[in-house]
């Protein structure tokens, strides 16, 4: 319908009903056409878009994919490493530690002092480096991908075997050897590493605690690595409580 159809019509060409329905019908079907045609484009318009965001998604996951590949990669190599480094520890533990964690509170003292070991060594301070030297020594640089936490299970493992090494050092050049569970730093290693519960566990026992509290530290520092392994939770997760450790170890020095 035309312009020249509309003025025919208007000048009497028909009556006035079917002047109005013509209207009707003409102006009804430009606005279906304005309507389809406005719906036509903005589904072309939202159609692009999604291509867009398609492909925009698309290449934000296959980098996602990549980055995350290699970083759960070095994650593993940091959490390997630490762990082999606290086996080395264990292993490089002077022997005469393994007598002396099974005596009794009252074997110390001047008796434990003066005590002349036939079959173990005392512990000297080549000794104690073999707690930070070697491959130990650079062990700092796995801290990253480990995460606060189980970096922090580390410090602590090495640090209370290096801090009891040097009471017992110390007390045997004395003669008289102190109780290293009641020591200041290792009971602030105890204290971090332990909850109230365990605390007062440790606290009931009569011999082997140092034995115990490496096998607390151990399974803590499996368990959560295994949930990092395992994508159950983030290296993130524990912070606060891995803050809370390494706050404590920067302000007391070992000696």
């Amino acid at each position: 319908m035309d312009i020249e159809f509309i003025q025919w019509v208007v000048s009497g060409g028909v009556g006035g009903a079917i002047i109005s329905f013509a209207l009707k019908i003409w102006f009804e079907t430009r606005i279906k056409n304005s309507i389809k045609l406005e719906y036509d484009t903005r589904l072309l318009e939202l159609k692009n878009e999604l291509e867009k965001e398609s492909s925009a998604l698309s290449v934000i996951q296959n980098h996602y994919r990549a980055t995350n590949s290699v970083g759960h990669e070095k994650v593993l190599e940091s959490l390997e490493a630490l762990w082999i480094g606290m086996v080395n520890i264990k292993k490089n533990m002077p022997p005469v530690l393994s007598f002396i964690d099974v005596l009794l509170e009252k074997d110390f003292g001047k008796k434990l002092g003066c005590h002349e070991h036939k079959n173990f060594a005392d512990i000297t301070d080549a000794d104690i480096m073999k707690m930070f030297s070697g491959e130990l020594e650079n062990v700092k640089q796995y801290r990253l991908f480990s995460g606060e936490l189980i970096y922090s299970y580390f410090a602590s493992y090495q640090r209370l075997v290096a801090r009891i090494s040097l009471v017992i050092k110390t007390g045997r050049e004395d003669k008289d050897v102190p109780l290293w569970w009641k020591d200041g730093i290792c009971r602030s290693v105890i204290f971090s590493v332990c909850s109230k519960e365990e605390v007062v566990e440790f606290d009931k026992l009569e011999y082997q605690r140092m034995g115990w509290l490496l096998n607390l530290i151990e399974q803590k520092f499996l368990f959560n690595a295994n949930q990092i392994i395992s994508g159950e939770v983030s290296i993130d997760n524990a912070f606060e409580q891995s803050n809370r450790i390494m706050q404590k170890y920067n302000s007391e020095p070992l000696k």
